[in-house]
């Protein structure tokens, strides 16, 4: 999967990521890890980064997260989830928006471990069950409807994007 950058953050150190895992005690997925090592977030250019998700709305991700002290894009280290309580938060990772400022989130948690979701928040609103509501405090169940999911796997929401079919 080849993405063209407009802005392209700097190359990533691995310490960083392995401070990201420690500040919240998690473990990225393999996949994930070899992306953002490669690509380093940054504003997309266009082309392939259209998102074709079943069930769910046609939209480019136009912007990737970086690393702490990223200067295109934000950074996944400050990242917090909406209303989400805050053990939920940690354990969901943001690592792309798309142009309307739909988000999109890697799962963390044992259970779900590296399914992909969008938070739509213009869409309409989904069932919390089909997130997982394992850990979810009282206002967490508003924010969830928000969540659809995308992909199983990183590797299977890479494989979602795609060349714009009305792009010349």
């Amino acid at each position: 999967m080849s993405i063209l950058w407009a802005q392209q953050n700097p190359p990533l150190k691995q310490k960083e990521l392995d401070q990201l895992e420690a500040e919240r005690s998690i473990r990225l997925p393999t996949s994930y890890r070899e992306f953002i090592y490669q690509n380093r977030g940054g504003y997309t250019a266009g082309g392939d980064d259209i998102l074709f998700a079943p069930n769910w709305n046609e939209t480019p991700v136009s912007v990737w997260y970086g690393a702490m002290g990223s200067p295109y894009g934000g950074t996944f280290h400050d990242q917090h989830l909406g209303n989400f309580s805050e053990s939920v938060s940690r354990q969901f990772l943001q690592f792309a928006e798309d142009p309307g400022g739909q988000i999109f989130v890697i799962d963390l948690r044992p259970g779900t471990y590296g399914k992909i979701y969008v938070r739509d928040h213009d869409g309409p609103l989904n069932r919390p069950a089909l997130i997982d509501d394992d850990g979810f405090e009282g206002s967490d169940y508003e924010e969830a409807e928000l969540y659809h999911p995308i992909a199983a796997s990183f590797e299977a929401f890479l494989e979602l994007l795609g060349p714009d079919p009305d792009a010349e």
